[in-house]
């Protein structure tokens, strides 16, 4: 009988082929055996090539199969699945920054891939060298005990106390300060702008001064990232630096709820005013005994909405006025709402109302009102509310917090004048400022305070996969439902912020499906397209907004944005008009026009009406503010030299 000759080709397949039989059978050793055999007769076989990493990798023996992986890679580069694995050893090898580079090169390859962008959050949160910058505000006591209220993103118009304590207006004060400590850490970082200017996209970049073209950078690099809070860019050449783009710091900055129970999971209440969380869906009368029962001694309060965008829902209440505020925020239809305030003589809360019920929020934190020891500002006394400036810095594993400085901000009313003793925001934008210096004795105790709690709180933060917690959430119960659709919608935001567009986007799709007729969800679509310069979806999204809410005045806002991106000034003044009549700050939409409408040196009627306008807020809220620094103040202009 003739003898039949395999070629070596027709054997490796067919020892792959037997090799897929041990594999589905889970015998992983005798599934490898065969690959390698067929490797043998075939060296340049791809697919037992990446069949025996599989095998490898099964076995536990991921050097080996990182080395199996290469192999495949070499013989064909755009193998996709072999990338994904090759990525996910390297991670489990904890060789993070070339796993980091493996994924950010599928992702390059492959831009809309979610699983890539959720395996990039991941490695980031939990192994990313970074360093960010933070605000915290607080009390001191007159029993010098200190208590927490919120951290903040430390935006300039949120710091100008800082040099106003000092006794003059310096718009790169926090500039300085950021870099001189940052070259205490490396040598390598670059401040590229100030806080204040929030920079994600690529033009953006590109419009930075540099020394020379070869410095252009992009945030999506290993050795290049953006600030998740303060908004302050950095390039460093660091080998151990990750990103800094983080969802879930992003997260505890806007969320007062999860702020306060990160403190929990981490047994630092201590730090905290006393507090309690309730769902809205309780009873009001429930609600009330519950705080009561919480806080017996407490006769004043601070009722607090996790907020989206709108930095209100910030209610002080004394205990007489508590149960009418609980009554109001759990009455759902606002036209009921706003009959309540009237019979009640609160024409006050009017504002608020029409803000609160365009967010959607699930819970309600109520804490103690704290007062700080008395500050005395020509001859009368003041309620204040320190702010803390930090770094935040994590290197090698090891996270830190690092002091940069800090003053006491000023209600614009004194405690003698009858003032409500705590303004609702501290930097709210618009409010005059009025801002002491902090003395030693009280600075080193707040700072002691800080570096122990603050990287407890954010490795908690870090540590947390949240998108998984919210996307295992029941939707039973229509609470179920309210609460999983805020969820989504507030971490959707913090991934838009950090520039996680494909992940926001797919959160953002679930909680339409949720409430498919709710306007929440597309205008935080439309901000997520604008962000991205795609103005067109934008305004898209922006009009299905306010067909289902016409008095959402932060979408007319917003539209306006990108219609003045588009050069149709026309559309975008209407909806300037049409933001203010429904609530949106004035002096915003002022801000908004003056960027692209004119400029301080413009001698136009227009421009110098819209100068005008914003330039008697500013010098109202910045005493002593020269006039030449409203250019570089209004269009978040970039220092020419390094502070």
């Amino acid at each position: 009988m003739k003898k039949i000759n395999i070629s070596p080709e027709e054997k490796a397949l067919r020892l792959k082929e037997a090799g897929n039989k041990f594999n589905a059978q889970k015998k992983w050793t005798q599934a490898l055996e065969k690959y390698n055999e067929a490797i043998k007769n075939k060296p340049d076989f791809v697919h037992a090539w990446f069949n025996k990493g599989l095998m490898l990798k099964q076995l536990d023996r991921t050097e080996e199969s990182i080395h199996a992986f290469q192999k495949t890679l070499e013989l064909q580069p755009d193998h996709l699945k072999a990338q994904y694995h090759y990525a996910d050893c390297l991670a489990h090898q904890k060789q993070y920054n070339q796993a980091f580079n493996a994924y950010r090169q599928i992702q390059r390859n492959y831009p809309n891939k979610l699983e890539v962008e959720k395996k990039l959050l991941t490695l980031s949160n939990q192994h990313g060298a970074f360093l960010g910058y933070i605000s915290v505000d607080l009390k001191i006591d007159q029993n010098d005990k200190v208590k927490n209220l919120e951290f903040g993103e430390g935006m300039q118009s949120g710091t100008i106390g800082l040099s106003l304590a000092e006794g003059k207006y310096d718009e790169f004060l926090i500039t300085k300060l950021l870099s001189e400590k940052m070259e205490k850490h490396h040598k390598n970082f670059k401040l590229l702008s100030k806080p204040g200017t929030r920079i994600i996209d690529e033009k953006a970049y590109r419009s930075l001064p540099r020394k020379s073209t070869t410095e252009y950078f992009d945030f999506t690099e290993l050795n290049s990232y953006q600030a998740v809070v303060g908004c302050c860019e950095y390039r460093t050449l660091a080998d151990d630096i990750l990103t800094l783009n983080n969802a879930g710091v992003s997260y505890i900055y806007d969320d007062k709820v999860a702020t306060h129970q990160s403190y929990k999971r981490t047994n630092t209440l201590s730090a905290r005013p006393a507090c309690v969380i309730l769902d809205l869906n309780m009873n009001p009368n429930k609600m009330f005994l519950e705080i009561r029962k919480a806080m017996p001694d407490v006769n004043k309060f601070v009722i607090k909405l996790p907020d989206l965008e709108l930095k209100e829902g910030v209610f002080i209440v004394t205990k007489k006025e508590l149960f009418f505020h609980l009554d109001f925020l759990t009455t759902q239809d606002t036209f009921q709402r706003a009959q309540k305030c009237g019979e009640a003589g609160r024409t006050d809360l009017v504002g608020q109302l029409l803000k609160c019920s365009a967010s959607e929020h699930a819970q309600i934190l109520v804490e103690e009102y704290v007062s700080s020891k008395p500050i005395f500002h020509n001859g009368n006394i003041y309620d204040p509310t320190m702010r803390a400036l930090c770094l935040i810095i994590r290197n090698q594993g090891k996270l830190t917090c690092e002091p940069i400085a800090a003053y006491w901000q000023l209600p614009p009313k004194p405690i003698n004048a009858k003032a409500t003793l705590r303004e609702k925001t501290v930097s709210s934008f618009g409010q005059s400022v009025l801002s002491k210096t902090v003395d030693n004795e009280d600075k080193a105790l707040v700072y002691e305070q800080l570096e122990k709690i603050i990287p407890a709180i954010f490795e908690d933060m870090l540590s947390r996969n949240l998108g998984q917690e919210i996307n295992q959430m029941p939707i039973t119960t229509l609470f179920e439902r309210e609460t999983k659709y805020y969820l989504l919608m507030r971490y959707a935001n913090s991934l838009t912020l950090c520039a996680k567009f494909i992940l926001a986007k797919d959160y953002l799709d679930k909680a339409q499906k949720i409430f498919p007729d709710r306007c929440r969800a597309y205008h935080q679509l439309g901000i997520l397209y604008q962000m991205q310069e795609n103005h067109v979806e934008a305004i898209k999204q922006f009009t299905i907004t306010l067909k289902k809410d016409s008095s959402f005045g932060s979408s007319y806002f917003r539209r306006a944005k990108s219609y003045f991106e588009m050069g149709q000034k026309d559309l975008a003044l209407q909806d300037c008009d049409s933001g203010i009549l429904n609530g949106y700050d004035a002096q915003l939409v002022n801000h908004l026009k003056m960027q692209y409408l004119c400029s301080p040196f413009d001698s136009t009627t227009d421009s110098q009406q819209i100068l005008n306008d914003y330039g008697q807020f500013f010098q109202h809220a910045v005493p002593n503010l020269p006039t030449e620094n409203l250019n570089s103040i209004f269009r978040n202009q970039t220092p020419n030299k390094k502070s």
